[in-house]
């Protein structure tokens, strides 16, 4: 009895002291669990994003990352407690009455099999809804978000969103159903056939001891011993199964990690390491985006040199910022290749030559941090140089609205967590600042005036020069007066090259860029397309009246600028 006593007061401590190891240690496999997650999301190419199937496999390891290591912590804890309860009840039955043992081993079967299949299909069926649940997901994100809340209300979206939403949920919940209700029949016949055989374990002990095998105590004894192991066995395959569920989903969870095939963020060396690109030569490259059948480039070759301003122009979906996403090596091409040349005319990789490459892309992340942390981002290894950050700031005509602001640069912004909500052309110029911060040798500017007013458009072209003076520059823009500035005008069409020039070149040329510029232009001249007469040959005679000017003459104030770009200049 005093045994008894010490072993039971020893259990209860146990117990209290695993409750709280299991709670940490589960709290530890959870961070680092996540934290592959993150880090094969963040190593993975950019092209996986655009891939489906990739959005699903991050979709179940988020979901599975988020409570399986603690079912695992859990079963392994429930094998360890019910391993030891059942080696001691296995061992009073083998003094007692040894025959019974097989008896309850063959009742546990029937068990075993039906939580093996239920496990099999519950890890199916969060395989087959991965999509289902991103997709339920993205309208749970509209109906809530901050951003999307004003169209919502504007169009009155809220009912046919949320009517979307149940019906993703409705479809979610009969999958569930039709899995809950094959769950309980192979219960339903894993239990009775256990309990069968349960059954004949007892009639076994009875016929022992009818004939005297086994006393009244002992068979008493027996009796409550085979009720204890088979709870201990079930106990132990509960456990079991847990672990060969989550194994399933802990496969998939290890495939997606495997596959990311990339570093882990700090494994990159410092960017001050960084070979300094000099040239970069596109040949005969082609791209397809995974899971499309035509190319986004089709065979596109071109080189850009040390101080040089290129603009690519075209129409939406010409190519335009795949081909500037590939330079910025974002993409690897699937035919062809970039190559990026440092001074000395070697070839360095596309990681080096990343840490050389500045972008501002037109839908660039405004992050809701403060305003030197906006800037900052742009080269995080340099972020404690504050001389180059005030420089940033004020080349990209952040420190005029950031004066204005509480704690100047230290200012938080983004009503999420409370701070100063910018307009769209401050938060444009923030993204500009995080790009000049880089100080990089080569710069990508994806339409970097779309959301700024007309002075302050002017204001930064007229010291971009300066600004990126010695840089290689690649200039995505739709607006003309920007890209007549570049020194080689490049034409896409449906991925391909179709011209390259000056602006005075492409312009005699009359292809299809003068055909964009006079498109463009026509809408400022309010006259027919093509009608523009250079002056010298013009035959309207010079009025003095100001408003006939403005009606009959292509050298009126407003229009100076597209008559000296006429293509007849």
């Amino acid at each position: 009895m005093v045994a008894v006593g010490a072993a039971t007061a020893t259990l209860r401590v146990a117990a209290a002291f695993q409750a709280t190891l299991q709670q940490q240690l589960s709290q530890h496999v959870a961070r680092a669990t996540d934290g592959k997650i993150l880090d094969a999301a963040v190593a993975a190419e950019l092209a996986e994003f655009d891939d489906t199937l990739f959005f699903d496999r991050l979709q179940r390891a988020t979901t599975n990352a988020s409570f399986r290591p603690f079912q695992v912590v859990a079963a392994v804890m429930s094998l360890v407690g019910g391993g030891v309860a059942l080696i001691a009840t296995s061992g009073a039955l083998l003094i007692l009455q040894p025959l019974v043992l097989p008896f309850v081993a063959v009742a546990c079967v029937p068990v075993w099999i039906m939580m093996v299949r239920n496990s099999r299909e519950s890890y199916q069926m969060g395989y087959e809804l991965s999509g289902l649940d991103r997709r339920r997901a993205y309208l749970r994100s509209l109906l809530i978000g901050r951003d999307e809340a004003k169209e919502i209300r504007a169009f009155e979206l809220g009912l046919p969103l949320r009517t979307m939403y149940d019906d993703l949920y409705d479809t979610w919940l009969a999958r569930q159903r039709a899995y809950l209700l094959n769950q309980r029949r192979r219960n339903l016949v894993g239990t009775a056939l256990s309990s069968v055989a349960i059954g004949s374990t007892f009639g076994f002990l009875l016929l022992l001891f009818a004939t005297h095998h086994i006393g009244l105590a002992s068979a008493t004894a027996v009796g409550y011993g085979i009720t204890i192991l088979r709870g201990r066995f079930q106990s132990i395959l509960q456990g079991m199964s847990n672990l060969y569920e989550c194994n399933l989903f802990l496969s998939d969870f290890d495939s997606f990690i495997g596959d990311s095939g990339g570093a882990a963020p700090g494994d990159s060396p410092p960017e001050d390491t960084a070979d300094p690109l000099v040239e970069i030569f596109v040949d005969a490259v082609t791209f397809t985006y995974p899971g499309s059948v035509e190319p986004a480039l089709r065979d596109v070759s071109l080189s850009l040199r040390p101080g040089q301003m290129v603009a690519l122009v075209g129409e939406n979906g010409s190519g335009k910022t795949t081909f500037a996403k590939l330079l910025a090596g974002l993409y690897s091409p699937t035919k062809g290749c970039v190559r990026f040349m440092a001074g000395d005319r070697t070839e360095i990789s596309e990681a080096g030559a990343r840490r050389s490459i500045a972008v501002l892309f037109q839908d660039f992340i405004r992050y809701e941090l403060t305003v030197a942390d906006n800037i900052a981002l742009g080269s995080f290894h340099h972020r404690g140089d504050q001389n180059r950050l005030d420089r940033a700031a004020d080349e990209a005509g952040v420190s005029d609205f950031a004066s204005q602001y509480p704690s100047g640069l230290q200012t938080m912004v983004g009503r999420s967590f409370g701070g100063v909500e910018p307009s769209i052309g401050q938060w444009q110029r923030l993204a500009m600042a995080r790009a000049l911060f880089r100080d990089a040798p080569f710069i990508i500017l994806d339409e970097p005036t779309a959301s700024l007013d007309p002075k302050a458009e002017a204001q930064l072209f007229s010291s971009l020069r300066r600004l990126l003076d010695g840089r290689s520059v690649l200039i995505i823009s739709h607006r003309f007066s920007t890209v007549r500035a570049a020194d080689k005008i490049v034409v896409f069409e449906h991925g391909v090259i179709t011209e390259t020039g000056s602006h005075d070149e492409l312009m005699r040329r009359q292809g299809k860029y003068a055909e964009l510029y006079d498109l463009q232009a026509s809408t400022y001249l309010d006259v027919p397309r093509g009608s523009y007469e250079h002056p010298q040959e013009s035959a309207t005679p010079p009025t003095e009246n100001a408003q006939d000017e403005r009606d009959n003459s292509t050298e009126s104030a407003c229009t100076a600028d597209a008559a000296q770009a006429n293509r007849h200049d």
